[in-house]
C-alpha cells in the first residue's frame, strides 16, 4: 500500500513540478494538497524537484510548505541544496583558482551544467558540485590542493578507481566534502571519463582543454544526464525538465547523442525517458524533434523503472546492460561482467572491515571496467574496526616497504608484507571491493 501510495504522490509531483509555460498551476497544486504530507516530502525529494515546487507555492500554499520543513528526510535534503546554492559562488572560483594554478582543465558536469539552461538557474536542485578533470594524476593534484582548503575525502563514499581495458585509462571519482551540511557543499570529482552503470565507459570529449574551470554544454552533458539516471535506474521530473530544455537548444544535435548513447548500450533507458517525457505537458516539444522517427525502432529496456520493486529492478536492469557491453567482445567477458555485477549489486554494497586479518596481506584487485577498486584512506582504517565512521583526518602513511610498481604519475602500488597499498601525495590508501584488511593491526602484530 504505501508503494501504490508513492506512486501517486510522485506522479502528483510530476504534474507540479514539470517545468514550463504549459502546465496548469492551479491544477497541479492543488493535486499536492491531497497527498499526505510524509508522503509527499518524500516524493518531492525523490523526484529532485524540491525548488521548483516551494517556489510555486509561494502564492498560496504557504501551509502546505511549513508542513514539508517540519519532515526530517525534507528538512535535511533542503539544508543540503541550499548550502550549494550559499557556497557555490565562493567554492566555484577556488577551484578555478586553484586549477589555473596547477595547470589543470576542470569542467562542471551534470547538475551544475545542467542549471545553465535555466532561465532561473534557482529553481533546479543542486545537491552537490559535480566535477571532472582529465586523469587521475589531476584529481590527486587538484584534491591535495582542495585539502588545504579544508576539503577532505567523505567517509560515507570512499574514493574509487577503475581502468578501461579499451584504452587503458584510469577513471573514477573521488567524494570530497567540508564537514557539516551548513558547511561548503560536496565535491563530486570525477576524472577519466565518465562510469557508467557496472562496466560501462563514457570517454572524455576531444574538445579543447585549458587551465582552470569551465562549463559542459549541453551536447556534451546530456550523455552524463542519461547515464546518471540510467545507474539510478529511476526517471525523476528533475530528469524529464533538463531533457525539455535540451529539446528546446537549436545547437543540439540528437543524431550524435544517440551515437554515444549506443556506444554505451543506453539507448534502450533513452527509449524509456523519451516515454515519460511524451506523457507529460511537454509533449510537444518531443513530438516536434527528431526523436520520435529516430527511436520508433529502438526497444525500450527493461525492466522499466518503477516504484515497486525499485532496488530490484536496478538490479535486474544492471545485471542485463552488464551483459550486453560484455557480449561486445566475447561471451566470456560477458560471462564475467554478468556475473560481478549480479554479486556486486546484490543488496548493499558495503565495503567490510575484517575482523582477523587474513594471510598473506590481501592484493591490489586487477583494474577493469567491472571492478569498482575503493581507495581506503590508511588513517580511517583502523577507525571503521573499532566502529568508528570518523572522517579522514588528513595524508596517512604506512611505515612498510616492498616492491613498487607505477600505476601512474601519482598512483604508486606497494606490495608490502601488510598487502599491497596505493601511495599518493595524499597518504596510504588500502585497495578493496568486498572486504578490507586493518594494516595498522598487521604491524602491531609484528609485520613489516
Amino acid at each position: 500500500m504505501r508503494k501504490h501510495s508513492m506512486h501517486a504522490a510522485r506522479a502528483a509531483v510530476r504534474s507540479a513540478g514539470v517545468y514550463g509555460d504549459s502546465i496548469v498551476e492551479d491544477e497541479a497544486l492543488a493535486r499536492l494538497g491531497a497527498v499526505p504530507v510524509a508522503l509527499l516530502a518524500d516524493a518531492l525529494i525523490d523526484e529532485k524537484v524540491s525548488s521548483l515546487v516551494l517556489e510555486r507555492l509561494k502564492g498560496g500554499g504557504a501551509e502546505l510548505a511549513g508542513g514539508l520543513h517540519g519532515q526530517a528526510r525534507f528538512a535535511e535534503a533542503r539544508a543540503r541544496i541550499e548550502a550549494v546554492a550559499r557556497h557555490k559562488d565562493d567554492v566555484l572560483p577556488m577551484v578555478d583558482r586553484q586549477a589555473r594554478e596547477l595547470g589543470i582543465s576542470v569542467w562542471a558536469i551534470k547538475g551544475l551544467a545542467a542549471e545553465g539552461a535555466y532561465p532561473e538557474r534557482a529553481v533546479r536542485d543542486l545537491g552537490d558540485l559535480d566535477l571532472m578533470v582529465a586523469t587521475v594524476d589531476d584529481a590527486v593534484r587538484l584534491t591535495a590542493r582542495l585539502r588545504e582548503a579544508g576539503y577532505d575525502f567523505d567517509n560515507l563514499e570512499w574514493p574509487w578507481v577503475k581502468r578501461s581495458l579499451e584504452s587503458g585509462v584510469i577513471y573514477g571519482q573521488f567524494n570530497l566534502n567540508d564537514g557539516a551540511l551548513e558547511n561548503r557543499p560536496t565535491i563530486d570529482l570525477h576524472f577519466g571519463g565518465y562510469s557508467v552503470r557496472h562496466c560501462g565507459f563514457h570517454p572524455l570529449g576531444t574538445g579543447e582543454r585549458k587551465p582552470g574551470l569551465s562549463y559542459y554544454e549541453i551536447q556534451q552533458n546530456m550523455p552524463l544526464l542519461v547515464a546518471n539516471a540510467a545507474g539510478d535506474h529511476d526517471i525523476t521530473t528533475k530528469d524529464l525538465n533538463d531533457f525539455g530544455l535540451a529539446l528546446q537548444d537549436p545547437s543540439m544535435d540528437w543524431d550524435q547523442l544517440l551515437r554515444e548513447l549506443e556506444a554505451i548500450k543506453l539507448l534502450g533507458f533513452f527509449k524509456r525517458l523519451a516515454e515519460e517525457l511524451d506523457a507529460t505537458p511537454l509533449r510537444p516539444l518531443y513530438r516536434d524533434s527528431v526523436l520520435p522517427t529516430r527511436l520508433k525502432r529502438v526497444r525500450a529496456e527493461t525492466p522499466a523503472p518503477r516504484v515497486s520493486l525499485m532496488w530490484q529492478r536496478r538490479w535486474a536492469a544492471t545485471v542485463r546492460h552488464a551483459y550486453a557491453l560484455g557480449a561486445r567482445h566475447s561471451y566470456a567477458r560477458a560471462t564475467v561482467t554478468t556475473l560481478s555485477a549480479a554479486r556486486y549489486y546484490w543488496g548493499h554494497r558495503v565495503v567490510k572491515v575484517r575482523s582477523r586479518a587474513i594471510r598473506p596481506g590481501p592484493r591490489l584487485p586487477r583494474l577493469v571496467n567491472w571492478t569498482c577498486v575503493r581507495l581506503i584512506p590508511a588513517a580511517l582504517v583502523k577507525r571503521l574496526r573499532s566502529g568508528d565512521d570518523g572522517t579522514a583526518a588528513g595524508a596517512s602513511f604506512l611505515p612498510v616497504r616492498g616492491p613498487q610498481r607505477s600505476l601512474s604519475e601519482e598512483l604508486t602500488a606497494i606490495r608490502s608484507p601488510v598487502g599491497d597499498i596505493i601511495r599518493t601525495r595524499l597518504g596510504d590508501f588500502v585497495p578493496a571491493v568486498y572486504h578490507v584488511d586493518d594494516p595498522w593491526q598487521r604491524l602491531n602484530e609484528g609485520t613489516k
